[in-house]
């Protein structure tokens, strides 16, 4: 019987956790502390180093670095430029950095596990890894292929993909909760923010409700820091050199008549500056760093003193973190509106973004929830135990639709509008049946567009191209029969554990089938 792991995937910090000689779910020290940087540094093009290592060397030569890469898994255009430390010169697509990234971690993890439980307990079994409640089917299915070839390296495969909310809910409920108790997860993390409302009854965690904007984590909050330092040291500087990531991605010694390097240079300094000031202002009402900040190509960085006190601090980042209070007042609201809920029994804060005091009294301000902020506490890893948890006991989560399911509108004239099938909201498993006429008799092929609308945080998109609405996969069904009056029956199934299915009909006129077509979409299944 092999080992059980966890692992909290983070943006910008990842933690692992198993279950030890007691059945308890329990934190590893992976470096110094629990937490390891989500980083890679390249020696070479084949050669490589992660966590608090690269971070370090990264910081000194940031051309070598990549970091941030779980923001992109969906992103065909974006490649990192890495110069390594040897010179080799190449690119890397973010789920390839994912990869391995998550090789490595392995490589750290198993040692570890069989100084402990000996080498037939210690080899690692099972895993469960943690991806944001708002990623979408392709963002899963991204997570998922990285941790299987990385597993598939280490010898085992029985891999499975966590909500991080459900996660932290069934790490606190075990822990700490009777059965029946009402848990609201406020999750925000370095890349993302999820606010979920579980209930646990026996061996069963129930989805209330869940929100959340999968490009709001503490790195927004960071970049806004970067950027109003950033505008002083140009100010120190007499500079005039871009911020902006799309401008910088393009940016040009020619243009600003400083290095690409020292450009990039500058860059991270002020980032990781502005992520140290976040950290301080956990406990601190002031904070203060030193900037080095590259002016020319022939002289040594200037150095430069920034410091900032907590007024300024809140008033920078107050607009994002007001709207994670606002998704989380939606959620209690929609819940409570619905008869799901009467009341709140414990908030649970997870992800180290939460921590930030202004959080804490933000939420305090809400009736419903006054009295419960903090006193559920809050722990880096609980994530991750939680993931630990789901990979060595049967437990049963049931989840909702967070999108609305839906095609093309095929009828009429009107040929962009989306169609939904599928409500958002519908408890897993579930299905919707929608049935289309062909555009003339002899029409011999048909596809069928499978769309996602993000209904919450676009509301009024109707057509296919609008924001908010996305199209996943399609479905084409081909030599079709000429005759009068056939019909196409379009079946939506969302399966328990979240994997979307299409089944395409025509029918004729008696309603019997004379053509069928069924696609199963690729996302990361096994979901808890």
């Amino acid at each position: 019987m092999g080992k059980e792991i966890g692992i909290d995937f983070g943006t910008t910090t990842t933690e692992v956790s198993y279950i030890d000689k007691n059945g308890y779910a329990r934190a590893m020290k992976l470096e110094k502390g629990y937490l390891i940087p989500t980083v890679l540094y390249f020696l070479s093009e084949d050669e490589y180093i992660i966590g608090s290592r690269a971070a370090v060397n990264g910081r000194i030569r940031p051309e070598g670095m990549v970091r941030n890469f779980k923001l992109f898994f969906t992103d065909p255009t974006k490649k990192y430029k890495v110069v390594a430390a040897n010179g080799d010169r190449f690119t890397v697509k973010p789920v390839k950095a994912a990869q391995l990234f998550l090789n490595k971690l392995i490589q750290i993890i198993q040692p570890k596990l069989l100084t402990e439980f000996g080498e037939k307990e210690g080899t690692i079994d099972k895993a469960v890894i943690t991806v944001p409640a708002q990623f979408d089917p392709e963002e899963k299915f991204a997570v998922k292929e990285a941790i299987v070839k990385a597993a598939s390296q280490a010898g085992f495969s029985d891999i499975k993909i966590a909500a991080e909310p459900t996660a932290a809910a069934v790490a606190y409920q075990d822990e700490n909760c009777e059965d029946g108790e009402s848990i609201l997860v406020y999750d925000f993390g370095g890349g993302t923010f999820d606010v979920s409302l579980i209930c646990k009854l026996g061996d069963i965690y129930t989805e209330i409700a869940t929100d959340g904007d999968k490009r709001l984590g503490g790195n927004r909050l960071t970049e806004k820091i970067a950027e109003r330092l950033w505008e002083f040291c140009l100010d120190e500087t007499d500079r005039d050199y871009p911020f902006d990531e799309d401008e910088a991605d393009h940016y040009s010694e020619e243009d600003y008549e400083l290095s690409e390097d020292r450009f990039i240079c500058n860059r991270n300094e002020v980032f990781q500056a502005a992520e140290d000031m976040k950290l301080e202002f956990l406990e601190e009402d002031e904070a203060e760093q030193t900037i080095r900040f590259y002016f020319d190509n022939d002289s040594d960085p200037k150095l430069i003193n920034v410091e900032m006190d907590l007024e300024q601090f809140y008033a920078i980042i107050e607009p994002d973190i007001q709207k994670t209070v606002d998704l989380t007042g939606r959620v209690l609201r929609e819940a409570m509106s619905r008869g799901d809920v009467a009341r709140i029994d414990q908030v649970v804060l997870a992800g180290g973004s939460s921590q930030i005091r202004l959080i804490r009294e933000k939420l305090a301000e809400n009736d419903v929830l006054k009295g419960l902020v903090g006193v559920a506490g809050e722990s880096s890893t609980l994530i991750s135990r939680g993931a630990a948890k789901l990979a060595s006991v049967e437990l049963k989560v049931e989840e909702k639709t967070r999108f609305e399911i839906g095609t093309r509108l095929i009828r009429g004239a009107r040929l962009d509008l989306f169609e939904p099938v599928i409500r958002a909201g519908e408890k897993l498993p579930c299905f919707g049946t929608q049935v289309f006429y062909l555009a003339r008799q002899d029409q011999n092929e048909v596809t069928i567009e499978y769309y996602e609308k993000d209904v919450k945080n676009y509301p009024d998109a109707k057509k296919i191209d609008d924001e908010g609405i996305n199209l996943v996969s399609e479905l084409t069904i081909g030599g079709i029969p000429s005759l009068p009056g056939l019909s196409l029956e379009v079946t939506f199934c969302i399966s328990a554990d979240g994997t979307p299915e299409v089944t395409a009909k025509i029918k004729d006129q008696l309603g019997q089938t004379v053509k069928a077509e069924h696609l199963t979409v690729t996302k990361g299944g096994n979901l808890y």
